[in-house]
Protein backbone atom coordinates (compact mmCIF):
# COMPACT_ATOMS: atom_id res chain seq x y z
CA UNK A 1 0.00 0.00 0.00
CA UNK A 2 2.89 2.37 0.67
CA UNK A 3 4.18 1.86 -2.86
CA UNK A 4 0.77 2.27 -4.52
CA UNK A 5 -1.16 5.43 -3.68
CA UNK A 6 -4.16 4.15 -5.66
CA UNK A 7 -4.44 0.82 -3.84
CA UNK A 8 -7.62 1.83 -1.97
CA UNK A 9 -9.24 2.73 -5.32
CA UNK A 10 -8.84 -0.87 -6.49
CA UNK A 11 -10.90 -2.46 -3.68
CA UNK A 12 -14.54 -3.40 -4.26
CA UNK A 13 -16.32 -4.09 -0.94
CA UNK A 14 -19.41 -6.27 -1.15
CA UNK A 15 -22.09 -7.66 1.11
CA UNK A 16 -25.65 -8.87 1.12
CA UNK A 17 -28.58 -8.44 3.47
CA UNK A 18 -31.85 -10.28 3.96
CA UNK A 19 -35.13 -8.50 3.41
CA UNK A 20 -38.71 -9.64 3.38
CA UNK A 21 -40.28 -9.11 -0.03
CA UNK A 22 -43.59 -8.21 1.60
CA UNK A 23 -42.21 -4.93 2.97
CA UNK A 24 -41.69 -6.05 6.56
CA UNK A 25 -38.32 -5.19 8.07
CA UNK A 26 -36.07 -7.55 9.98
CA UNK A 27 -35.58 -5.38 13.06
CA UNK A 28 -32.82 -7.35 14.78
CA UNK A 29 -30.30 -4.64 13.81
CA UNK A 30 -32.55 -1.68 14.68
CA UNK A 31 -32.03 0.53 17.72
CA UNK A 32 -34.89 2.08 19.63
CA UNK A 33 -34.42 5.15 21.79
CA UNK A 34 -37.61 4.94 23.84
CA UNK A 35 -39.63 2.50 25.91
CA UNK A 36 -42.07 0.10 24.28
CA UNK A 37 -44.87 1.72 22.33
CA UNK A 38 -48.15 0.03 23.33
CA UNK A 39 -49.60 0.86 19.90
CA UNK A 40 -46.96 -1.00 17.88
CA UNK A 41 -47.96 -4.30 16.32
CA UNK A 42 -45.16 -6.39 14.83
CA UNK A 43 -46.26 -9.05 12.39
CA UNK A 44 -43.96 -11.99 11.82
CA UNK A 45 -43.80 -13.48 8.36
CA UNK A 46 -41.79 -16.57 7.59
CA UNK A 47 -40.55 -18.16 4.39
CA UNK A 48 -40.70 -14.97 2.36
CA UNK A 49 -37.06 -14.72 1.28
CA UNK A 50 -35.35 -11.77 -0.24
CA UNK A 51 -31.66 -10.99 -0.39
CA UNK A 52 -30.09 -7.86 -1.82
CA UNK A 53 -26.39 -7.65 -2.76
CA UNK A 54 -24.28 -4.62 -3.63
CA UNK A 55 -20.63 -3.67 -3.99
CA UNK A 56 -18.94 -0.32 -3.61
CA UNK A 57 -15.56 1.26 -4.15
CA UNK A 58 -14.19 4.76 -4.50
CA UNK A 59 -15.23 4.40 -8.16
CA UNK A 60 -18.93 3.96 -7.39
CA UNK A 61 -21.61 1.46 -6.46
CA UNK A 62 -22.69 -1.67 -8.31
CA UNK A 63 -26.11 -2.97 -7.45
CA UNK A 64 -28.43 -3.60 -5.94
CA UNK A 65 -28.83 -7.14 -7.18
CA UNK A 66 -31.93 -8.87 -5.85
CA UNK A 67 -32.03 -12.59 -5.17
CA UNK A 68 -35.62 -13.82 -4.91
CA UNK A 69 -34.68 -16.95 -2.99
CA UNK A 70 -32.06 -18.16 -0.57
CA UNK A 71 -28.59 -17.63 -1.98
CA UNK A 72 -26.62 -20.74 -2.87
CA UNK A 73 -23.01 -20.91 -3.94
CA UNK A 74 -24.07 -21.46 -7.55
CA UNK A 75 -26.51 -18.52 -7.54
CA UNK A 76 -23.82 -16.29 -6.02
CA UNK A 77 -21.26 -17.37 -8.63
CA UNK A 78 -23.80 -16.80 -11.44
CA UNK A 79 -24.48 -13.28 -10.12
CA UNK A 80 -20.76 -12.47 -10.02
CA UNK A 81 -20.22 -13.78 -13.55
CA UNK A 82 -23.26 -12.15 -15.18
CA UNK A 83 -23.77 -9.00 -13.10
CA UNK A 84 -20.65 -7.88 -11.22
CA UNK A 85 -17.63 -8.89 -13.31
CA UNK A 86 -18.98 -7.45 -16.60
CA UNK A 87 -19.28 -4.06 -14.88
CA UNK A 88 -15.68 -4.03 -13.62
CA UNK A 89 -13.96 -5.73 -16.57
CA UNK A 90 -12.62 -2.39 -17.80
CA UNK A 91 -10.83 -1.76 -14.49
CA UNK A 92 -7.32 -3.04 -13.97
CA UNK A 93 -5.94 -4.86 -10.96
CA UNK A 94 -9.06 -4.85 -8.77
CA UNK A 95 -9.40 -6.45 -5.36
CA UNK A 96 -12.75 -8.01 -4.46
CA UNK A 97 -13.58 -8.05 -0.75
CA UNK A 98 -16.31 -10.27 0.67
CA UNK A 99 -17.01 -11.75 4.08
CA UNK A 100 -16.87 -15.40 5.07
CA UNK A 101 -20.44 -16.38 4.22
CA UNK A 102 -20.58 -20.04 3.13
CA UNK A 103 -21.90 -19.13 -0.33
CA UNK A 104 -18.72 -17.12 -0.94
CA UNK A 105 -16.49 -20.19 -0.82
CA UNK A 106 -18.88 -22.92 -1.96
CA UNK A 107 -17.63 -25.46 -4.48
CA UNK A 108 -19.56 -24.99 -7.71
CA UNK A 109 -19.43 -26.92 -10.95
Amino acid sequence: MRDDETFQDKIWWSDEACFKLNGHINRHNCSYWSHDNPHVVLEKEVNIPGVVWAAMSSNGIIGPFLFDSSVTGQLYLDMLQTFFFPQVQHERDIRFQQDGAPTHYALCS
